[in-house]
């Protein structure tokens, strides 16, 4: 009956946390919700089980998701190396959960080397921004990274004694998200924090060369590129992204070759084909790196190369949605088409209401249900394509349930059950 309400802001640095307190096994209890099968909850009655997950029940892709990618990029290429690091606290680590003032942070090293976990957030507790310059202890050296601001309801992962491609990062006030080796070449991808200049710190002892007039360390601005070589000829380049280009990134592989793609989109990918799905707009556009690995025959290239990457658009019809539904006080009827378009993925059906919970059902079977608590239901139909006609229910509100916002709860017990308002939205692909 708790109708809890999980803040995606808050999931990316509970993964952190967890992370830099010394996890190795990253693991949820839903990832992509679903529907139970029926009998499991009462006869007959199948139960949505859904939990807000980032990757919703009928495919929706809730902010969650993209928070978590960013960590999972992180993971995927360098749990290597953080799955040795043991984790040190803080001389005055913070116990007390309702302690906004002092900083949250942790570090997991191993041979010198290792990453700074900084966490600005707290679950239901407003943190505030905080200007802060942290020194890790090392066994022959300090490390002191330089004094940003971390915004509240932020977290950072910073690396120091970070060695690649045989060049030796002694630190970075940017977070590093993830890599692709390219040849001889390692391209390294940041992440510009907000309300930080960020600057990266090479050892000169361990480049040859560098991109004219470097002078250690270095700003990192987002969409440049920093090139340096070490001693023993191989090269990395830093690409640092905008927060918002790091949540719309994707780490896949295209022919064989392992690349980044920044797109709205949502990307998936069966090892044959590349597809992109989004909400509303016909029209799509990415950004892949490295630009040569693509080759896409059928996108046309638009803007060509900038920076250290390629520029793609490519676009299906616009879909004329005539799928017809009425509704009227807590019930509404969707009649629904027999299949839909090659180029159309799904259409929700972003459904507000009032009540305890709503159902879906065809000729008194339901299908699935949804349990009310504020946001509306992104209810996808292509699951139920071929059964003409769906009548979704409110179910009045029940005595007991919690987690709701007490000025919604009275407005939701102070009347019927009702929906308040349907909206179709297309998912292109």
């Amino acid at each position: 009956k708790n109708r809890f309400i999980v803040a995606p802001n808050v999931e990316e640095p509970h993964l952190q946390n967890q992370l830099g307190r010394g996890m190795n096994l990253v693991g949820y209890y839903m990832f992509h919700g679903g529907t139970q099968t029926p009998g499991l909850k009462e006869p007959g009655y199948p139960e949505s089980y859904d939990f807000q997950a980032p990757v919703g029940e009928f495919g929706w892709i809730r902010p969650s998701y993209n928070y978590l990618k960013i960590l999972h990029h992180f993971i995927n290429d360098f749990g290597g190396l953080l799955v040795p690091m043991q984790q040190v606290e803080a001389g005055n680590p913070v116990r007390d959960v309702t302690n906004t003032k002092d900083l949250r942070y942790i570090v997991r090293t191993k041979d010198n080397s290792g990453f700074l976990f900084l966490n600005n957030t707290q679950v239901r507790i407003p943190m505030p921004d905080k200007n802060v310059a942290v020194s890790v202890k090392l066994k022959n050296e300090i490390i002191s990274f330089p004094a940003i601001s971390l915004k509240g309801q932020t977290n950072l992962v910073l690396p120091f004694n970070f060695k690649i491609n045989d060049v030796l990062i002694k630190y970075a006030s940017a977070q590093l998200m993830a890599k692709i080796e390219d040849r001889n070449t390692t391209m390294l991808f940041f992440i510009k924090p907000d309300n930080v200049d960020p600057v990266i710190a090479f050892d000169p002892a361990s480049l040859v060369a560098a991109s004219p007039g470097i002078i250690s360390p270095v700003k990192l601005a987002p969409g440049s590129g920093l090139s340096v070589i070490s001693k023993t000829g191989k090269h990395v380049t830093i690409v640092t992204l905008t927060r918002k280009e790091a949540e719309q990134s994707w780490r896949t592989s295209i022919n064989g070759k392992e690349v980044l793609i920044v797109t709205n989109a949502n990307v998936l990918n069966n090892g044959k084909k590349l597809q992109l799905r989004q909400i509303g707009s016909n029209i799509f556009k990415l950004r892949i790196y490295p630009g040569d690995a693509a080759g896409l025959e059928s996108v046309k290239v638009t803007g060509g190369v900038k920076g250290m990457f390629r520029d793609y658009v490519a676009s299906v019809p616009a879909y004329r949605l005539t799928i017809p539904f009425t509704f009227n006080a807590g019930k509404a009827t969707i009649n629904l088409p027999v299949s839909l378009p090659g180029y159309i993925s799904d259409v929700f059906f972003k459904v507000s209401y009032r009540g305890s919970a709503a159902t879906v059902s065809k000729d008194g079977e339901v299908l699935t249900d949804h349990l009310f608590n504020g946001i509306p239901w992104m209810l996808g139909i292509k699951n139920y394509l071929n059964t003409s006609m769906v009548q979704i229910d409110v179910k009045k509100w029940k005595d007991g349930i919690t987690g709701v916002d007490s000025a919604l709860m009275q407005r939701v017990q102070s009347g019927s059950p009702a929906i308040e308002k349907i909206e179709k939205l297309p998912e292109y692909k």
